[in-house]
């Protein structure tokens, strides 16, 4: 789980199936008092969500938290908390994705990134939106109620999924997922309620920010944040069959050993080849030789023949 150090009671976590995502660290980024970011494996096709735990003796200088969630830099949703209690006995903010009307929710999806030719050299603004592609965000802020909105809020309508992105425009960073959302579904028996709140600090200035850098695996094992996969063990060849054993034959398994190497015999075709070099640079000649040896029936040598074959001529023109 994500935590900071200005702010240790609260935790942040991405689930999917249920369970926590494995959170890695790595050596390039830098955590600040407010600020901790972390990566997590994304796998295609899988729908997650977004916990922050607040432990008990959180300080609430308004009358509630603000957990202001950004996916690949658009905000999508923001959940509210309020103190249990005089000494806050403790609670969980769930964001299950963009809540819409009739208390539904489409719900987040990791999705494979397309990475493109777009041609053109990217502009300033369509880098810094690539970059973002992979990131999500959840910046905490203390904040003071106003009134409950009776409206259903349908907060979907501004959203757009990246997904596609000209490959120049990442700059050769290591993303390689997005998010996508499902279509509304029931939100599981709950009921979504919405208020109107303002920041207490008037620069609007986070109490903590959780950053979730989200990747594919190949990608952590590049980075060097997950291990390589084991090279698997090379097969292990056949023994060969052990040479029969000629004492322990009956007469017409002899019989059938011997048609069978005589047979073999005849198949094989004895071919040496031997190329010799001229030591003689003025020369460089080479002396080739061809070796035949003939076998008879019972696989003995009847003939061997040596022929040296010609040297090809080299015209020389005055």
């Amino acid at each position: 789980m994500a935590i900071t150090s200005s702010t240790p009671t609260i935790t942040a976590t991405v689930r999917a199936s249920s369970n926590p995502l494995p959170e890695y660290q790595h050596d390039a980024t830098t955590d600040t008092d407010t600020t901790t970011t972390r990566y997590v494996q994304s796998n295609a096709g899988d729908t997650f969500e977004i916990h922050a735990d607040i432990a008990s003796g959180t300080e609430f200088i308004g009358d509630c938290l603000a957990f202001c969630i950004s996916i690949n830099g658009v905000l999508a949703d923001t959940a509210i908390s309020f103190p249990s209690g005089q000494d806050h006995a403790g609670s969980i903010v769930v964001s299950k994705g963009c809540y819409t009307a009739g208390n539904t929710v489409k719900k987040y999806q990791f999705t494979e990134l397309e990475k493109r030719d777009g041609g053109a050299v990217p502009t300033k603004e369509e880098v810094e939106a690539a970059l973002q592609i992979g990131t999500i965000r959840i910046d905490v802020h203390h904040q003071l109620s106003k009134s409950v909105v009776n409206d259903q809020l349908d907060l979907s309508s501004g959203l757009k999924s990246v997904d596609a992105v000209d490959e120049k425009a990442l700059k050769g960073q290591a993303i390689s997922s997005t998010t996508s959302y499902t279509e509304a579904v029931a939100n599981d028996g709950l009921h979504a309620r919405y208020w109107d709140a303002e920041f207490v600090d008037p620069d609007m200035k986070p109490m903590a920010v959780f950053v979730f850098r989200y990747t594919s695996h190949e990608d952590l094992q590049a980075m060097g944040m997950i291990a390589p996969d084991p090279t698997p063990e090379p097969e292990e060849e056949p023994e060969p069959e052990p040479e029969p054993d000629l004492e322990t034959m009956t007469a017409e398994e002899l019989k059938a050993e011997v048609q069978r190497r005589r047979q073999a015999e005849r198949d094989a075709t004895v071919r040496i080849k031997r190329e010799r070099e001229d030591d003689d640079q003025q020369s460089k000649q080479d002396k080739r030789f061809r070796t035949t040896i003939t076998l008879d029936d019972d696989g003995e040598e009847t003939e061997v023949v040596t022929t040296m074959l010609p040297v090809p001529e080299v015209e020389t023109i005055a």
